[in-house]
C-alpha cells in the first residue's frame, strides 16, 4: 500500500476536484467526517474493501491507486539514491569488484566478531535492494 500521507494527499486532491467537502464525502460513503479527516491527514488508511466505493464516488479508476503506489516507490528510491548514492555517483568503485563486493568491502574489512561472510553478503544484497540495484549485484 502507498504511504498514508501520499494516499491522504491524493484523496484530498480528488475530493476537492469533485467539489465535495469532507462531510459530503463521508455521507456518500456512510462514514464519519473524522474518518475522512484522518485519511487526508495521513493518520490512517481506509479499509481495503472501501477502495472501490471511494473510487466510485470520486470517479477515479481503481488502477490509479496502484499507479500511485508505484510512483511512491520510485520517489522513495530516488530519495535514497540521492542520500546514499555518493559512492556510485562519484565512481569511487573498484572496477575489478562487482557492485555487491564494492558495497560489502568495508564490512568485510571491519568484520564484527561472529559475523559470517553469509551475513555480510545478505546485508549487501539488502542494501542493493533498498537502492533498487539488486539486479546489478553481479556487475
Amino acid at each position: 500500500m502507498i504511504n498514508k500521507i501520499t494516499f491522504g494527499q491524493f484523496l484530498r486532491q480528488k475530493r476537492i476536484e469533485k467539489g465535495l467537502t469532507q462531510k459530503e464525502l463521508s455521507e456518500k460513503l456512510f462514514l464519519s467526517e473524522s474518518a475522512i479527516s484522518k485519511w487526508e491527514k495521513g493518520k490512517s488508511y481506509p479499509d481495503i474493501t472501501m477502495i472501490p466505493d471511494i473510487c466510485a464516488v470520486l470517479e477515479v479508476l481503481v488502477v490509479l491507486f496502484f499507479l500511485l503506489k508505484i510512483q511512491s516507490r520510485w520517489r522513495e528510491l530516488r530519495e535514497k539514491r540521492l542520500h546514499f548514492g555518493l559512492v556510485f555517483q562519484d565512481f569511487n568503485l573498484f572496477p575489478q569488484y562487482t557492485a555487491l563486493e564494492n558495497v560489502t568491502l568495508a564490512r568485510r574489512l571491519a568484520k564484527l566478531p561472529g559475523e559470517s561472510e553469509a551475513d555480510i553478503r545478505d546485508r549487501g544484497l539488502a542494501l542493493l535492494e533498498q537502492m533498487g540495484l539488486s539486479d546489478r549485484a553481479g556487475h
